[in-house]
């Protein structure tokens, strides 16, 4: 019978995200190679994206200033401000693309091989060096500096709370430290 120990699922793998000091890491090293991997990734950081929903965006997807964001899954749309550092980099590329071509042309697997490429320059483990773990990036830390599940379940166009939720199961490592309190003998 296999060990479904060794059986360790890499990438995509439930639970994994990046603390503030890997994002900043992982965005220095995109930006070292290409502003595009670096607003790519910024992009799907800021409005807690799937790897598909980045690569789909088009100019037509960006009106007054805000991101319109057909999220996939069965999510609702949401939509959300240009902010920060993203805003005048993506407002430029947008002005020039045509309407419906796509700002990011490349596909999501593409977009796999970046993140797992600046991941590694910015030596973040290989199980969290997905784009998914861009999502749940966004989610903890909103949650984290909100306290509030429901300002999760709308930014990241969650339909349920049961999929918002998620976000507050605390990560083996915070587990163990809290637990550890406990387990004095």
């Amino acid at each position: 019978m296999t060990d479904l120990l060794t059986k360790k699922r890499i990438g995509g793998a439930a639970g994994t995200h990046w603390t503030p000091e890997q994002v900043a890491a992982l965005l220095t090293a995109a930006r070292a190679h290409s502003e595009r991997d670096w607003l790519a990734i910024l992009v799907l950081l800021t409005h807690a994206l799937r790897a598909s929903e980045l690569v789909s965006i088009t100019p037509a997807d960006i009106r007054d200033g805000s991101l319109y964001v057909a999220r996939l899954k069965g999510s609702a749309r949401t939509v959300q401000p240009l902010i920060g550092a993203e805003r005048e980099p993506l407002l430029t590329l947008a002005e020039s693309k045509g309407q419906y071509e796509r700002l990011f042309p490349i596909t999501r697997q593409q977009l796999w091989r970046i993140v797992q490429k600046h991941c590694k320059t910015a030596s973040i483990p290989l199980d969290a060096a997905h784009p998914h773990s861009a999502k749940h990036s966004a989610c903890r830390s909103i949650l984290h500096s909100t306290g509030n599940l429901a300002i999760v379940k709308t930014y990241a166009g969650h339909s349920s709370f049961s999929s918002t939720l998620f976000y507050t199961k605390p990560t083996d490592a915070e587990a163990s430290a809290e637990a550890a309190e406990g387990l004095r003998w």
